[in-house]
């Protein structure tokens, strides 16, 4: 799925977008009261959805992605739409230091209505690299039920 890596050695680093780089809430009384108590990095309108979101970047997100840029192979693995993410990241990475973006059409779905459970996963093995050589940071414990082993979860 990805193009082959430039530097095969270097750890790569898939990480979901939502709530690991960056928060996005709705400025409604709902989003208001889960939304960080500080001021929004970004306010946009998010067409698709014909909804507006305040989005807010994680303390330290720029050192984060410059380190991760010379350090690492960085990857986004999204379980948002293709038109959200594109949009979120072009305002938290404007540079593009991350140059690898999977989004939604990528996951897996896995749905198990006796369980309650209708969740996107995510299939690694569609990075085409070395899985010894492959960190994944997530906030959802789901999202590691295919590689538990290459998971980081907070």
């Amino acid at each position: 799925m990805l193009p082959p890596s430039k530097d095969p050695s270097k750890l790569t680093v898939v990480m979901e977008m939502d709530e690991v780089l960056a928060y996005t809430f709705t400025p409604d009384e709902e989003g208001y009261m889960m939304a960080p108590r500080r001021k929004e990095d970004f306010h946009l309108w998010f067409e698709d959805f014909e909804c507006l979101l305040n989005v807010y970047k994680r303390k330290n997100l720029d050192n984060f992605l410059n380190y991760l840029e010379e350090e690492c192979e960085p990857v986004i693995f999204s379980t948002g739409v293709k038109s959200y993410v594109d949009l979120v990241m072009s305002l938290i990475d404007p540079t593009r230091k991350i140059k690898h973006i999977l989004t939604q059409e990528h996951c897996d779905r896995i749905v198990e209505e006796e369980n309650d459970i209708d969740e996107f996963v995510k299939d690694l093995q569609l990075l085409g690299r070395d899985m010894s050589r492959v960190v994944y940071l997530d906030c959802k414990p789901m999202a590691f039920w295919l590689y538990p082993e290459n998971g980081l979860c907070w």
